[in-house]
């Protein structure tokens, strides 16, 4: 498809976005209040100290005449989450960043812990949900990524830049904030989407899981309060696939902070992360 065509094409969904929330706009304008309060309230608070050493790191590194480290990226978007570990992507390749991308952008452990071990009344289910998404992560890594080889190349070194730690810190924390405003319109946006298509689906008599599921996979800390709310025994799982395909939020996240990065292909292993995510949840909730 050439250019002019896909630009027509795309302004059909977009108008029909822009009517749909004018359509329901009550209940986007509530949703992106709440939405608001969430992020000042929990996210960017957890969030902000991380976004700013992970710049650190990575501009440290650029001062050194490396670019960002895959396997720093990896572990820092393990332990904290997205869309600090795809911060140090951006230097990197876009065939690096497609591979290592998916596995650097997890829901972090913080989130499994707090929100769906006190949810769920107990610590090892968010424990063994986050258990179970880095598994996931891992397998369908291996899986699609295997033949590829998975060790990162290592260029040689660039002209290194003065290495000023204050200006460093400045930079730093300049580039926290621009990052911590993507995070905060991510969520904004895809909550109320999430709000405005579950309105349209009440209004159709739509079957009570689609606006569930919808909800999870537009945001996945929305889908998995959801979940809380359900009193079924499948409650447990439903969170589990959520957190292991993380969202459309959280895939915008990490495909901003990262710099760029084809979508689908993206969305294609987090898809394939969050089915073995939900396998080994089925697995590891037969011991509980």
């Amino acid at each position: 498809m050439n250019p002019k065509k896909r630009k027509t094409a795309l302004k059909a969904p977009v108008l029909a976005l822009l009517f749909l929330f004018l359509l329901f706009s009550e209940g986007t304008a509530r949703a992106a209040g709440n939405a608001l309060a969430l992020a000042a309230s929990r996210v960017l608070p957890s969030l902000l100290p991380f976004m700013v050493l992970s710049s650190l790191l990575l501009r440290l590194e650029r001062a050194s005449g490396n670019r960002g480290g895959a396997r720093s990226a990896l572990l820092l978007g393990v332990v904290c989450g997205v869309p600090i570990g795809a911060t140090l992507l951006s230097d990197r390749t876009p065939e690096e960043k497609e591979r290592f991308l998916p596995l650097a952008s997890l829901i972090s452990p913080s989130f499994c812990l707090s929100f769906l071990g006190g949810g769920y009344k107990n610590p090892l289910v968010g424990a063994l949900i986050f258990l179970s998404s880095l598994l996931g992560a891992i397998a369908s890594h291996a899986l699609l990524h295997c033949k590829k080889g998975n060790r990162p190349a290592q260029p040689g070194p660039e002209k290194s830049e003065p290495l000023s730690l204050p200006a460093l810190l400045t930079s730093s924390v300049g580039s926290a904030v621009s990052s911590a405003g993507s995070v905060t319109v991510c969520i904004v946006f895809f909550s109320c989407l999430s709000a405005a298509l579950s309105r349209l689906f009440d209004a159709l008599a739509a079957p009570a899981w689609l606006p569930l599921l919808l909800t999870g996979l537009l945001e996945a800390s929305s889908g998995c309060g959801a979940a809380l709310a359900l009193s079924s025994p499948l409650s447990t799982a439903i969170s589990a696939f959520f957190i292991g395909f993380g969202g459309l939020s959280a895939a915008f996240q990490a495909l901003s902070a990262a710099g760029g990065a084809r979508l689908f292909p993206y969305l294609f292993e987090k898809l394939l992360t969050a089915l073995l995510t939900l396998a080994f949840w089925l697995f590891f909730s037969l011991i509980l």
